[in-house]
């Protein structure tokens, strides 16, 4: 009797015991799931963190950097091209009116005959300096203001044949037969052609309607369309640059989660093992 008593006795122990293991892993559980909550909201709260300290502040101040030197430099260009166009435009203005422009201390010309070919061409635009009277010599090229006949008043552009003990110049178109009929004085001398300007003529040249068209539609649509895709172009380099860091950052994200459950497992499963050998020694002791 007295041993069915002791028997009965030790299995409402075990069964205690069994309920106390039991009760352990229940009050295990709610902790470790408040540790994934915890996790979870950790991983959603770190976007947002990420977010706020994703934008940093010395590329976003080397951007804008960028961006205003971007900025300042077309401003520039298109000042710079509007006064240049102007200044060209003035320039063969003056020019068709026969009239002297000055760049840098030089006078800009245009020739509008052929008496001086093979030489000077009609059309050509020429540079001419100023330099005294007696430094002149035979062979030179001068522009002076005509006083003869039907070019009286104009400016024409030929070559010296031969200086007089007076001091005045005889003159001759390169492509005439005669002399120019009248004496050239100092004071109508304009200058010494030093050389030709052909960057104004290749401008000159654009004066037939098709060049015109060219000038005016074709290469502004060009300059626009360039201007267009490299617009595009850096969008898309941009979007590709933001969602390649989105990516990294959801990438460390799930790392970190991982990470965590891992060690999360590892705690539980090492706590089982615990309760196990506990059980398993408390087995043995009864024993």
């Amino acid at each position: 009797m007295n041993e069915t008593e002791n028997e009965i006795a030790a299995a409402e122990e075990e069964n205690a015991k069994a309920d106390e293991v039991s009760a352990q892993n229940t009050e295990e559980i709610p902790g470790a799931e408040d540790e994934a909550q915890e996790t979870a909201d950790t991983a959603d709260e770190t976007p947002a963190e990420t977010a706020s300290a994703e934008p940093a502040e010395e590329p976003e101040e080397e951007s804008g950097t960028l961006e205003k030197l971007s900025r300042g430099f077309n401003v520039f260009l298109s000042v710079f091209t509007v006064l240049m166009v102007l200044f060209i435009a003035y320039i063969m203005v003056c020019s068709a009116k026969g009239k002297p422009v000055n760049v840098f201390g030089r006078s800009l010309l245009t020739v509008v005959t052929g008496s001086m070919e093979p030489s000077l061409h009609t059309g050509d635009y020429i540079y001419v300096k100023k330099v005294p009277a007696d430094e002149l010599e035979v062979g030179d090229v001068i522009t002076f203001r005509s006083e003869e006949g039907e070019v009286s008043g104009k400016l024409v552009t030929h070559r010296i044949i031969e200086i007089t003990p007076e001091g005045d110049f005889i003159t001759k178109g390169d492509a005439n037969t005669i002399a120019d009929s009248k004496r050239i004085r100092p004071d109508q001398i304009i200058g010494k052609y030093t050389g030709k300007a052909k960057f104004f003529k290749w401008i000159n040249s654009f004066a037939d309607r098709r060049k015109i068209l060219l000038i005016l539609v074709i290469i502004p649509m060009t300059l626009i369309a360039l201007y267009e895709v490299r617009t595009i172009s850096n969008l898309g380099e941009t979007v590709r640059e933001k969602q390649e860091a989105d990516s990294e950052d959801m990438e460390k994200l799930m790392r970190e989660a991982i990470d965590k459950e891992k060690e999360r497992l590892a705690r539980e499963e090492a706590s089982a093992e615990e309760e196990v050998v506990e059980l398993e020694s408390g087995k043995t002791d009864e024993g």
